[in-house]
């Protein structure tokens, strides 16, 4: 108090703390990978909660005891039946309900481990921002098993005989490409550990795993709240999210189109690595020094205050097969590549006949293009090309030669 009424400006003038981020992991792996352990001590380490499927249950069951969730769980476990994944994940929703887990985190161990259980824990709205796999070989797996039950501090039997483990990791491994593949294309948090190494290795792994995840969040919404524009990359959005908050230039790059008048198509970029949003809008960029000059001045890049705004028609491929639906249209240009005709100055030695594999369709007219290098060009500048005139001398048709055929 002294301190402060001492020198009060000097407190006054601190920047404020950044917002609180939960931690949300989860821990997969085959048996015996040394799950458990890991949650445990990142449970004891950064003070998050540990929750298990059956940790979740018996929690919600002990906390309370009377709900109709409590009582058809107690149903199934008289009837001698597994619960199905429905009434575990609704009891593990309940459970991060709690204050720790809401300002601190939690840690997943051992789930979920089938489509189905990502489904349900998707419909609770309950993502791990990171997904941590533990790789064992099944020979290791064993072998820790074996020490296990030979171990002086086993006091109880648990179900890890050869054929039980056998069982488990068959099940492991049928479900985990699907999982793995769910997580990689929606929300590209799956990181992959070896669970050999040490302790200590992994405990730094997912350590930098974590800060790396909190200061994501943290700068996210420190320049969010300021109403800056922010990256959204690492934050788990996913493509359709990402699709439907698409602000006014889609998928084309407003720097680009900015700086260069150029219209760079970014769809088939789905890091969202070079993704922003600003304004409750999300916006692609071409790279990473186009993306820096959005966080920069986001303001400059958008409507109303943007040099261009993205035309009405847009450029687009037309495939082989679609063009051959598209006859009787002829391709404008009298077939010729508009792009090599304009760069070459408008010399009649630049006219090209166009490729039917690089055909582009733009003001309701087709252009055939050289090559995939003059493609792009187009694509980038259509307003440059589609209305050029032709000259009034073009190269004589091409006619093919007939076989001769020598009379004996």
């Amino acid at each position: 108090r002294q301190k402060f009424m001492d020198n009060p400006l000097h407190f006054l003038k601190l920047s404020s703390p950044p917002p609180v981020v939960p931690v949300k992991l989860a821990i997969v792996g085959p048996p015996k990978s040394g799950k458990t352990m890991l949650a445990r001590r990142l449970e004891r380490d950064h003070g998050i909660v540990c929750l298990s499927a059956g940790e979740a249950v018996r929690q919600f069951m002990s906390q309370f005891p009377s709900s109709n969730l409590t009582k058809e769980m107690e149903s199934h476990l008289r009837a001698g039946v597994i619960l199905p994944d429905a009434l575990v994940i609704e009891a593990l929703e309940k459970i991060m309900l709690s204050q720790r887990c809401q300002t601190r985190g939690y840690v997943l161990d051992g789930f979920p481990n089938t489509i189905e259980q990502v489904r349900l824990l998707t419909e609770f709205s309950v993502i791990p921002v990171q997904i941590i796999e533990l790789t064992l070989s099944p020979k290791e797996v064993h072998w820790r098993a074996t020490a296990d039950r030979h171990s002086v501090d086993r006091t109880l039997p648990l179900h890890d005989s050869a054929p039980i483990l056998d069982v488990k990791l068959s099940s492991y491994k049928r479900h985990l490409d699907v999982v793995r593949g769910h997580y990689e294309k929606e929300h590209r948090n799956w990181n992959v550990l070896e669970g050999g190494r040490s302790k200590w290795w992994l405990n730094d792994m997912c350590a930098k795993l974590i800060n790396e995840q909190l200061h994501t969040a943290q700068r996210y919404l420190q320049k969010r709240n300021r109403g800056d524009a922010a990256s959204i990359f690492g934050l788990c959005v996913t493509p359709a999210e990402c699709e439907s908050r698409l602000g006014e230039f889609s998928h084309y790059c407003p720097v680009s189109l900015a700086t260069k008048h150029q219209l760079i198509d970014c769809s088939f970029e789905t890091t969202m690595k070079f993704t922003a949003e600003y304004r409750a809008r999300y916006y692609k960029m071409a790279g990473q020094a186009e993306l820096d000059l959005f966080l920069a001045d986001a303001h400059n890049y958008v409507a109303p205050t943007a040099p261009h705004l993205l035309p009405d028609q847009l450029p687009r491929y037309v495939a082989k097969a679609e063009l051959k639906m598209l006859f009787p249209r002829e391709l404008a240009f009298k077939g010729y590549c508009p792009v090599t005709y304009v760069i070459g100055n408008k010399r009649y030695e630049a006219l090209k006949p166009g490729s039917k594999d690089h055909v582009l369709e733009y003001a309701e007219e087709l252009f055939a293009c050289l090559d995939e290098e003059t493609m792009e060009v187009f694509l980038k500048q259509p307003w440059l090309f589609h209305a050029t005139p032709l000259p009034a001398k073009l190269p004589p048709a091409k006619v093919p030669k007939k076989s001769l055929h020598c009379r004996c």
